[in-house]
Parts: C-alpha cells; sequence; structure tokens
C-alpha cells in the first residue's frame, strides 16, 4: 500500500464512517438523503449518488468532530480535566519518532 493512501485511510476512519451514520440517520427525515442511500435492486446506483454520499459524510463527519470538540472538550475541561500541554517548538529534530509512534500507535488496523 502505498504511503498516501495509508495516511488517507486513516481520514475515512476520522471523518467519512462517523458522517455516513449521521447521514444514514438524517435520512429517516431528509428525503432526498434517502434516495441517495436507496438499495433498490431494480436502479443502478449513479456515479453522482456515489458522491453525494462520499461529501455528504465527510461534511457530515467534520461538522460532528468540530461540535465533539466544542461541546465534550469544554466539559471536559470544565470538570477539572486538564487539556494536555504540547510544545510544538522541538517537533521537526524529533519528528521521525513521532512518525513512527504514530504508525505504532494509530495504524494498527492495517
Amino acid at each position: 500500500m502505498s504511503d498516501s493512501l495509508q495516511k488517507s485511510f486513516g481520514l475515512v476512519i476520522a471523518y467519512v464512517l462517523p458522517g455516513f451514520i449521521v447521514v444514514a440517520g438524517l435520512s429517516w427525515h431528509w428525503p432526498a438523503l434517502a434516495t441517495w442511500l436507496r438499495a433498490e435492486p431494480t436502479l443502478a446506483p449513479t456515479m453522482g449518488e456515489f458522491l453525494y454520499v462520499v461529501m455528504a459524510s465527510l461534511g457530515a463527519g467534520l461538522i460532528a468532530s468540530a461540535i465533539r470538540w466544542a461541546l465534550i472538550d469544554a466539559l471536559h475541561h470544565a470538570t477539572g480535566l486538564p487539556a494536555p500541554r504540547i510544545d510544538f517548538s522541538r517537533l521537526p529534530e524529533r519528528l521521525e519518532a513521532f512518525n513512527l509512534a504514530v504508525e505504532h500507535y494509530y495504524r494498527y488496523y492495517q
């Protein structure tokens, strides 16, 4: 697997899959989304519907992540859980070790 494909797979896990769950939930209340997600065997899916679902899922995933950041993280900080203090000024000299830690910790599913 190429390096860029490995890194972009993490974006699918982080944003597109949770966003698809949001889109699937909204399709119960929004008929346009329901037509994009239809599963009728007589009608072939179109490329446009696929792209609409992927883009809507990406957008919904980004929005869900922003809401989580604004509400859940703020709630954690209000209850006394401190925010981590990260000093990025020393990252360039330790970038290789950081990338290795990310590879071993977050990409185990591949």
